[in-house]
């Protein structure tokens, strides 16, 4: 029965990973086409246009299929999934799709390794210990991705928290200097990308989207959404309130980025207040025991050597006695 059902997951485990390749393979190449018609020309005759636009309807059939087989024919559902994606560091616009199956591949796949790879090694264990193993491996296949973008999202946000002061003084500058808000945007993400990569990309992102011919308002609401922190949810309310008022920004900017700055050294404070309580337990489990034993160790030796001959030397005065005191 044992045979049977690792033969039986052999077979599954292929199937799935020859469908997921597929998929993958699928959303590349549709990828690529797509980008093939945004930048193919008019000039390239009649014939080719007409040839290009069949092909494209069947690859838009392709992509319709494939939207459906991984659960993103609801635009509310890719919506989220996207924005999920973006704040985690993930800007392309097919991470999505790419995320869903690799879930669903590691959801299938790691039972099946668990059963023919891990399973061989304990000779000893019986079908229900298989069939645990399968199931611990089917929830760590879905919900690992889950926790690593949670993760992902952590660091993000932290670096974001760490970086954004530097994005306000930098607009300072430029907005100083007689740029605009778009134009010193513009800047900003080409420098601050340097220090972080995922931010630069997200006000480049926005200065896209004023280009495109979004407000400023609507802007700055999606890059809030994106970067999800509360600094940049201040700023833009900072933003709106100088653009519907009238009022300097650069000024208003000016003493945001001196408050950011003093938030970020409080922080800092924190985590350096927060740090002897954190080092309690490496201390106990590891250095202290360590350090015992190092101190310890010489006093030791010398108290059995001692002993020792204190009680060498006890032991013959104890028989001396017992024959003076024997009639």
């Amino acid at each position: 029965m044992r045979d049977d059902l690792q033969i039986w997951v052999m077979f599954g485990s292929m199937f799935i990973a020859v469908v997921s390749l597929t998929v993958l393979a699928g959303s590349a190449i549709v990828r690529r086409q797509k980008l093939r018609a945004r930048l193919a020309d008019n000039s390239f005759g009649d014939e080719s246009l007409r040839s290009g636009g069949s092909l494209r309807q069947w690859w838009s059939k392709v992509s319709s299929v494939e939207d459906k087989l991984v659960g993103f024919d609801d635009e509310g559902q890719r919506s989220k999934a996207r924005m999920e994606l973006i704040r985690a560091g993930f800007f392309s616009p097919d991470s999505a799709k790419t995320f869903i199956v690799i879930r669903a591949g590691l959801t299938l796949l790691l039972p099946a390794a668990g059963v023919l790879v891990i399973a061989p090694f304990f000779h000893n264990i019986t079908t229900a210990g298989q069939y645990i193993l399968a199931l611990f491996m089917l929830f760590l296949g879905y919900t690992g991705p889950d926790a690593y973008l949670k993760r992902r999202q952590r660091m993000l946000m932290e670096e974001y928290r760490n970086v954004f002061p530097d994005v306000l003084d930098l607009l300072v500058v430029c907005m100083d200097a007689g740029s605009s808000i778009n134009a010193a945007l513009e800047r900003v993400g080409r420098d601050i990308a340097l220090q972080s990569k995922a931010l630069g990309i997200n006000v480049q992102l926005l200065v896209s989207e004023m280009r495109s011919g979004r407000s400023l308002v609507d802007a700055l609401n999606s890059f809030t959404s994106r970067v999800s922190i509360d600094e940049a949810a201040s700023f833009s309310a900072l933003i709106k309130q100088s653009v519907e008022l009238g009022s300097d920004v650069s000024e208003a900017m000016r003493v945001y980025s001196d408050e950011m700055r003093e938030k970020r050294l409080s922080r800092a404070e924190e985590k350096a207040h927060a740090l002897p309580v954190k080092m309690v337990l490496p201390l106990g489990l590891f250095i202290f025991p360590v350090i015992l034993i190092t101190i310890l160790t010489p006093a030791l030796i010398k108290i059995s050597t001692a002993l020792g001959i204190v009680m060498g030397m006890s032991r013959p005065l104890l028989k001396k006695g017992e024959r003076r005191c024997s009639p």
